[in-house]
């Protein structure tokens, strides 16, 4: 069963991750989530999306 997640929580996962990968040097962007683009942010949430679906899909070996 797929978990629903809403704008939010994505929105707030990548926040946290973007975050993280600029503190460790992971990528490069503008210091703040905000100040993305329009396009990159739906294409980072995206991609976030993806990542937490599939960890919530997960299921022990």
């Amino acid at each position: 069963m797929e978990h629903e997640l809403s704008g939010v929580q994505i929105e707030a996962a990548a926040r946290q991750l973007y975050r993280i990968g600029r503190h460790h040097h992971w990528f490069s962007g503008p210091p703040d989530y905000r100040e993305m683009d329009a396009i990159a942010v739906s294409e980072f949430e995206g991609l976030v999306e993806e990542i937490l679906r599939a960890a919530g899909n997960a299921r022990p070996a």
